[in-house]
């Protein structure tokens, strides 16, 4: 409890020796204990934090890739969150059932890492945040991996997923029968 009672303020009860004297002061004790800041001293050969965002690593852009079933979405952002450029398989010019499949998202990629460099955006570090379990999925991996991802490839920092998972929930869709 605040270490009061080492300081000599008492609980105050029936028995006369354990009630307090009005000798010392609340507020004094409070400024010495509580609100007093500690004094630290500072730790020698301590490494630096690198953290992204700090002077050591600059803040990340983000490049989402939400992989559906039946299209892709492929969007960047810069450290504010702000949408720099986005492209999905309709805006490639694919449409209907031509917007899924891997070939699309391999497009819908390379036309996002086209703008990069055709903007020259200075990105240094890069987060990856992949949403979605479908074949666009791997495409997106192997485009970056690939010719077209090597301007951005050694910035990478942290790859991420943000798939929902099913746990519980309401029933299912029945299976498509064709």
């Amino acid at each position: 409890m605040l270490g009061l009672t080492r300081l000599g303020l008492r609980r105050f009860g029936t028995h006369s020796h354990l009630r307090n004297d009005g000798k010392i002061n609340l507020t004094e004790v409070l400024q010495k204990s509580v609100l007093s800041t500690p004094k630290t001293t500072p730790l020698q050969n301590k490494e630096p934090a690198y953290v992204a965002g700090s002077e050591f690593l600059p803040s990340p852009y983000f490049l989402h890739a939400k992989c559906l079933k039946n299209n892709t979405h492929v969007t960047l952002c810069n450290p504010d969150k702000k949408i720099i450029f986005k492209a999905s398989a309709g805006s490639c010019g694919f449409r209907k059932g031509k917007r899924r499949g891997y070939d699309t998202a391999y497009t819908v990629t390379s036309r996002v890492l086209e703008q990069i460099r055709l903007k020259n955006l200075s990105i240094e570090n890069l987060y990856i945040v992949f949403q979605g379990f479908s074949q666009a999925r791997e495409a997106v991996q192997n485009c970056l991996l690939g010719q077209e991802g090597s301007l951005i490839r050694d910035k990478i920092v942290k790859i991420m997923d943000k798939s929902a998972i099913k746990f519980g929930g309401p029933r299912g869709r029945n299976e498509r029968r064709i």
